[in-house]
């Protein structure tokens, strides 16, 4: 009998049954379908551990709402606490509790609106941001009149900044500013909390509102930035004011007046910004322009380019102040008492507190009375 090469085991029969092989080939992968994948199943709990994680984070941060902006969150007293104004100031100046306003730079921050508001009437908030650009004032008083009917007074605090001869001038500091939080739009919020930073100040509000964590500025705005008076060291001011050794000295520079040329020339692009942000201010709202009392020796001697630059400056001051009804302009942007002291000064941008609480009563005067001293001069209106 001829013997076949292939076992009855691996041919299918006359019916086309399937080979037995087959049959445990299928029972084999029916097996494995069955048995967990470890992997897979890890990156499933994997992600649904990031999956949760997340939304309790997200979650935590839409409570807190460490810069009290979201529609979404619950309503309750929160603190201005970042460090940085750009994104602590917005909530202040959204705040219906407000109906005046300082704006500026670090030279005004010392106001405090509690000696304000009795001398000047209003409820004032202090906007006034470290090193705030002529633009980023803007957009917080923009946003402080969009935010209310009634403006009673606006503040400003001029130095330097409105006084840079530059066409354009810089719009940002190095710290960051976030322009979603001073638009219309409430709901492009949501698409910057989701991170790291605000998850940060989440925390820090949320130790704020247990207790245990002061806030970084007041409800107001205001907070001092000083050291304490008892810190106070006339040699070191000194020095901060004069340089070197800290022996008072005449500041050199340049002398002469301007020409008609270089004051023709001459573009203030950060006045032109403000001429925009004065657009926006009620007519019955008093505008107040303050030249800061920096002190002496930064001014510049008198017959310097330095000063006769400064003095430029305010007189097209004054010419945009004229522009408008209800606005006053008060000088102390000059030699004085109070700029010729050193011992008002911290260094040549910043005075003492003591000369800050000064300044509102020294305010209603110079409005009033137009004379209210040697230290302030009324510029507009003029007469009195």
């Amino acid at each position: 009998m001829k013997n076949s090469s292939t076992s009855s085991s691996d041919t299918a029969g006359d019916g086309g049954t399937v080979r037995p092989s087959r049959v445990q080939d299928a029972a084999d992968a029916s097996a494995c379908a069955r048995t967990p994948d470890p992997w897979r199943a890890f990156l499933r709990w994997t992600a649904a551990a990031f999956g949760a994680t997340f939304a309790t984070l997200a979650v935590f941060i839409v409570v807190l709402d460490p810069h009290d902006h979201l529609l979404i969150a619950p309503t309750f007293e929160r603190a201005p606490i970042n460090s940085n104004q750009r994104y602590s100031y917005p909530a202040v100046a959204r705040s219906e509790q407000f109906d005046s306003v300082v704006i500026g730079t670090s030279t005004a921050r010392l106001l405090k609106p509690s000696r304000l508001d009795p001398e000047l009437g209003g409820r004032f908030a202090n906007l006034s941001m470290n090193s705030a650009t002529s633009y980023e004032q803007g957009r917080l008083l923009d946003l402080f009149l969009r935010s209310r009917a009634e403006v009673h007074t606006v503040l400003f605090g001029v130095d330097s900044v409105w006084c840079e001869r530059n066409a354009s001038p810089v719009r940002y500091t190095p710290r960051p500013f976030p322009e979603w939080l001073y638009d219309d739009d409430p709901w492009n919020d949501l698409l910057h909390v989701l991170n790291g930073p605000t998850l940060e100040q989440a925390v820090r509000q949320l130790q704020f509102q247990l207790g245990r964590r002061e806030p970084r500025f007041g409800l107001d705005g205001y907070r001092t930035f000083l050291p304490p008076p008892g810190e106070y060291d006339l040699g070191k001011a000194r020095r901060n004011l004069y340089g070197g050794d800290g022996t008072p000295r005449p500041r050199e520079g340049a002398s002469g007046p301007l020409s008609d040329t270089e004051r023709t020339e001459a573009v203030y692009g950060a006045l032109r910004n403000m001429q925009g942000a004065l657009a926006a201010v009620p007519a019955k709202a008093r505008i107040i322009f303050w030249l800061v009392p920096y002190h002496h020796h930064h001014l510049g001697a008198p017959g310097s380019k330095r000063l006769a630059w400064l003095d430029d400056c305010k007189q097209r001051i004054v010419q945009l102040a004229a522009s408008r009804p209800n606005t006053v302009v008060l000088d102390m942007m000059f030699r004085s008492p109070l700029t010729s002291e050193d011992a008002n000064y911290w260094d040549p941008l910043h005075f003492s507190e003591s000369v800050a609480d000064s300044l509102p009563g020294l305010f209603r005067l110079a409005i009033e009375d137009g004379m209210p001293g040697k230290s302030i001069k009324r510029l507009l209106p003029r007469g009195s």
